[in-house]
Parts: structure tokens; sequence; C-alpha cells
């Protein structure tokens, strides 16, 4: 297909390009599921105008052909093809797929109510997208405790990594959010109000970008050798992985017997299947807790120095690292060589620059192989040290960024080559990286930073993993809501223990503290 064609009925828009076949053929195992949680303080009391709201998100899937396509698998001349496919009007125009719920709680437990959305929240992650049978994303509302005067709400999206990354979905759910409450407060003036529908340029290029990078190329004389095993079993520890212990969960003795309801009052979802669904996975997740006077010092002095923020969330997560490599090895001198992700938005450097907001699967990832060389003892090490290799960081991925080498043809035939590993079912051996640190940025809990009637105070990301997921040991999904810190981890618990990962965590928060009194 030459051509896109835009909410016409169920027809094809075009193939798959190859980064989303990658995901897509990752996400029907399952792998990499990616869905967001957003924290709300309302000042319309969203479940009574629920109307409203359902209206928005009509309006919303008509700015974004994504958000009104499914995947379809088409036979072409004796092979099987994968297509986006404008989706059918009646599943475009319902609203099956967004959820109001409320949770019910045995004995009514204030902190139980309050932290409830953590439950719905990862039971998406063992709720992969159905492609073929449904739109690429899924909404999910819970009420919870209201706070001066204010409603609040926890807001999760499962939204298909082919159609959206990073920076875009929180940029995309603020777009929602601000369309539901000009829609209410056009109800409220009785003023009338004409349905955003245009077909602007940011649309089309979700669908047909000129030359698009993310079609790849393939080798002419690419090889490939399939393997038993996948050799990073010798890349991660066994000191790391996994032992006898008992994993404990903290959330079980608090949640006990709840479980969500419907807006209609029916059950939807209790307690005992998310714990039995954790349970029965190689996912696990957690957070960091740091202080809000701690991270804004921590900030404040970051910005003093003139170093960004992702390079020190870099360090922090290297450093802490090490602290665990060597407690758990033995080995109070190693330095560990660690070898990490970054993910990188190609919205900016794309030609024509692309608006955050445009969805679809812009990313591409620094890998860099550190090795640092330190003593936390040193006498400067808090107050200058950490902070000069925190600039190197910060020097060495704007140094890939300036040379823009994710546009190399080498790349574009590598992410062909990984599909066609992937269909065949073999797995890529010396690929594998310990962590992954992603971090989309501080944000602003209104759009445009204007105080609205519907604004985010706190934010989440990560992936899903699954027993077949070789590629990360763990996830760190980072960002920063008007000056709060949002830090989630994500990890596979085949590589890591939990004792492992909450060591890790908790060290991170001991970094913090000592660099914000440094």
């Amino acid at each position: 297909m030459s051509e896109a064609v835009f909410f016409q009925g169920s027809k094809l828009v075009r193939e798959l390009y190859t980064v989303e076949r990658v995901i897509e053929k990752d996400q029907s195992k399952g792998k990499y599921v990616n869905p967001r949680l957003f924290l709300l303080n309302s000042k319309i009391d969203l479940y009574a105008n629920k109307d409203v709201v359902l209206r928005g998100f009509y309006e919303w899937k008509q700015l974004h052909p994504l958000l009104q396509v499914n995947f379809v698998q088409v036979k072409v001349d004796n092979q099987t093809k994968h297509f986006m496919a404008q989706a059918p009007k009646e599943l475009v125009e319902c609203s099956d797929n967004v959820h109001f719920t409320y949770y019910q709680s045995k004995n009514n437990n204030k902190a139980e109510m309050e932290n409830c959305w953590k439950l719905l929240y990862e039971n998406e992650f063992h709720n992969p997208i159905d492609s073929q049978n449904s739109l690429l994303w899924r909404a999910l509302f819970v009420q919870l405790p209201k706070k001066n005067h204010l409603f609040r709400y926890g807001f999760i999206i499962n939204l298909h990594h082919s159609i959206t990354d990073g920076k875009n979905a929180y940029c995309v759910v603020q777009e929602l959010f601000n369309i539901i409450e000009d829609l209410h407060s056009a109800i409220i003036s009785g003023s009338e109000r004409i349905m955003r529908n245009e077909n602007t340029i940011r649309a089309t290029h979700e669908l047909n970008y000129p030359n698009d990078t993310r079609a790849g190329k393939k080798a002419a004389d690419f090889e490939y050798s399939p393997t038993d095993e996948p050799s990073i079993v010798t890349l991660v520890p066994d000191y790391l992985k996994p032992d006898s212990s008992e994993e404990t969960f903290e959330d079980e003795k608090l949640f006990d017997s709840g479980k969500f309801l419907t807006f209609d009052g029916k059950d939807f979802l209790t307690a005992k299947e998310v714990f039995d669904k954790r349970r029965a996975s190689v996912h696990r997740m957690c957070y960091l807790d740091v202080p809000h006077e701690t991270f804004a010092n921590f900030i404040r002095k970051s910005i003093e120095l003139k170093i960004k923020l992702n390079a020190c969330f870099e360090m922090i997560a290297l450093v802490s690292w090490r602290r665990i490599v060597r407690h758990f090895s033995a080995n109070s001198t190693l330095n560990p060589v660690v070898k990490y992700q970054v993910p990188v938005n190609l919205r900016p450097f794309l030609e024509p620059p692309l608006e955050e907001s445009c969805m679809g699967v812009w990313i591409s990832s620094f890998v860099p192989d550190v090795q640092v060389e330190y003593e936390e003892t040193e006498s400067e090490f808090w107050s200058k040290l950490f902070w000069d290799m925190a600039k190197k960081r910060s020097e060495a991925i704007h140094q890939y960024l300036n040379q823009k080498s994710f546009f190399a043809e080498a790349n574009l035939v590598q992410e062909q080559n990984i599909y066609y590993m992937l269909e065949n079912g073999w797995k890529a051996k010396d690929v594998f990286i310990m962590y992954a640190v992603s971090n989309i940025g501080r944000m602003n809990g209104a759009s445009n930073g204007s105080r609205r009637s519907i604004e985010i105070f706190e934010h989440h990301e990560g992936l899903a993993y699954t027993p077949e997921c070789f590629i990360t040991a763990a996830y760190n999904g980072i960002c920063t809501v008007d000056g709060k810190l949002c830090w989630a981890i994500t990890w596979n618990k085949q590589f890591l223990r939990q004792e492992i990962v909450h060591l890790w965590r908790d060290h991170m928060i001991d970094i913090f503290t000592k660099l914000a009194s440094s």
C-alpha cells in the first residue's frame, strides 16, 4: 500500500515496518507489554461525567489514526504478511476498551484505598493487547479517596508499544484530558463546541512518514546460526540469580481480600487474581520513594553544575549496581564492566522533525559498556567526583546523538535481521544488557504548564517480562512531574532475585540522599 486510508472502514493501511513487526512478535507472547500509570487530581468528577469522558475518548481517537487501527495477517504470494488495518467502524466507535472501576476494601483501610492503583496497574503487565481483534490500546480508571477537595484517580493506559513510546505517551494522554476538560467546560457554559477532526500532517505521518527508517534492510549475506541456549548465562553472575530463598510480598497482607468493581457494581478483578498471576510469572515491579525535599536539593545541585538529570540517573543506577556486585561477589575491590541501555527519542532528529504528540514507535538506544574506578570513601566523591563522572556520561550520549549513528545503514540491517531471527525462533548471542535506564524527562502535570482542571501528579511506566525475555534483566522507567521523582523498576526474576533488586533500589535512595546533602 502506498497511500494511507483514513476513517473509511476496515481497509489495509500499510504493511508493518520491521520495528513494528518485532514488537508485535514480542507482544503476542506477552513480552515487553508497556502499560503506563497516571495519577490524577481533578476538579471534575469524571465518574459523574462518564459520558463526557467517553466523548473525549472518541474525539481523541479521531485525532490519531494509530488509535483506530489493528493488525491483520494477509497471504500475499503464498507468504504471510503483517498489515496495519483501519479497524471496523463499530470497533472504533464503541467504548468497550475504556473501564471505570471502584476498589472495594474489606476493612476500608486508608493505605489500601490509596494504593489500590498498584494492583490494577500490575494486572495490565499480564494482559497484552489482542492486536487482531481489538484496537491497539485499553484504558482503565480507578477512583481514589478525595484530597484537598479534589477528585483523585488512577488512570492506566495500555498502549501497544508499536504505536507509542516514552514521552509521546505522556503527551497524548495530556491531550486526551485537555479534550475532556474542554468538553466539560463547554457543557457547563452552554457554549457550542465543534469536534476537532482535522487530518493534520502530524496524523498523516503517524501512518506514512517519508523515507521511513523503521522499514529496515535485510543484509543479502546474512547467515543465521541457531543456538540452543543464548550466551547470556555467562553474563549474569550466579550470585545475582534466584536462589532457594522465598520471595516476600508485603502488599498481599495489605490488600488481602480486596477487589475491583465495574461502574455498574459487577466484579471486575480481585486482588487474589493479581497475586496468582504474579506468582505464576517472572515479571516483578517495585518503586523508589525519594523524599520530596531530598530530590529538590538534588535537582538544585544538578542545575548549579549544569549536568543533565538523565546522566545523573545513569550514574546513580551504575554506582548502586557496582555496590551490589562488590557485595555479593565477595570482592570489595571489583570494578565491573556494566552494559546498560539508554533509549533515545528519535523524533527531534528526523527530517522533518515530528511533534512529541505524533504517535508511533520512534526510538533507538545508546548502549555503553562502562567501567569506572573510584572509591566512595574518597573525600570529594559525593561533592565532586560523582558529578564529574555524570558529566562524562552526559558528554558520551550527546556525542552519540550528534553522530546520528542510529540512522546508519548497519542499524537498519540489524533491525531486519533481528526480526528474521525472531520469526525462526532463534536467540541472539552476546546481546544481553544488564538493565535499561529510560528517562522521559521533566514534565508538567498540566499541558503547557498552565493550570487545568485535570492534572497529572505522578506517572510510572515499565516493561513486562516473560520466560522468553533474553535481552535485559531490568528496566528503570523514570519521569519527573512538577519536581516529583517517579521511578519504577520492572525486572525478570529469572536473572535477578528479589533481594538484589530491593537492595539496588535502597542503594539508589541512599545515593540520592548523599548527593542532596553534599
